[in-house]
């Protein structure tokens, strides 16, 4: 989505999995969905809500099997196979990394991050909460920008757009470490860290994870 800059297809999927509960058996009308997803600066039109349905069924993160106003959207895996999504509080498959799920905070919706980040910032502040997820492992980030395309296929300047973005929100800090390397001209190397702040933390989403989990089980 972000090197075929599909900003708006992003905003709906995420939005789609945020209100998932909320939305079963009753689908809402293309109009509401370009309205959720509108703001000051930034109107959004059914036609956009449209074209963005067609990428994501397109990529297999959704299907829409009936068509008109108010269509049912059915999500799929977020990986992308079509496969049925998994569901939170269910058991992981064996492939499963980690926690396997990440939460993102209904801060993003309700302090109107999802307006204010542009893609770079949106797609930078997903593989943070993505590799800072397990509370046992690295709750920092060092993905220097020079190693976005490799490691993630994003260009450097969107990488470097995006910790700027992030940075200027008050949404991460960040701190240098300097670390001996013998290849290195000053025999060291500068390591970026960075952690998310507030809501972002890792240890919020832990709690936050945590709780869906028992809601989700209590449900049966």
């Amino acid at each position: 989505m972000v090197t075929d800059r599909k900003e708006r297809a992003l905003e709906l999927l995420l939005t789609i999995h945020a209100l998932e509960p909320i939305l079963e058996g009753s689908p809402l009308p293309i109009g509401t969905w370009a309205r959720l997803l509108s703001s000051e600066k930034r109107p959004c039109s059914s036609r956009t809500i449209r074209e963005a349905l067609r990428y994501l069924s397109g990529a297999n993160l959704l299907q829409v099997p009936g068509q008109g106003e108010s269509p049912e959207i059915v999500l799929l895996r977020e990986d992308g196979s079509g496969r049925p999504p998994l569901k939170t509080g269910a058991a992981l498959p064996a492939e499963t990394q980690g926690n396997g799920f990440f939460t993102i905070p209904f801060t993003f919706w309700t302090e109107g991050h999802i307006d204010t980040l542009r893609l770079p910032g949106k797609a930078m502040l997903l593989m943070m909460l993505r590799d800072t997820n397990d509370p046992k492992g690295k709750t920092t980030f060092t993905v220097p920008v020079e190693r976005a395309q490799a490691w993630y296929g994003i260009s450097e300047r969107t990488a470097e757009r995006g910790y700027g973005e992030l940075s200027r929100h008050g949404l991460i800090a960040s701190h240098v470490q300097k670390v001996a390397d013998a290849r290195s001209p000053v025999g060291y190397r500068a390591v970026h860290h960075r952690a998310l702040l507030g809501d972002y933390s890792t240890a919020h989403r832990e709690q936050l994870r945590k709780e869906a989990n028992a809601a989700a089980k209590a449900k049966g």
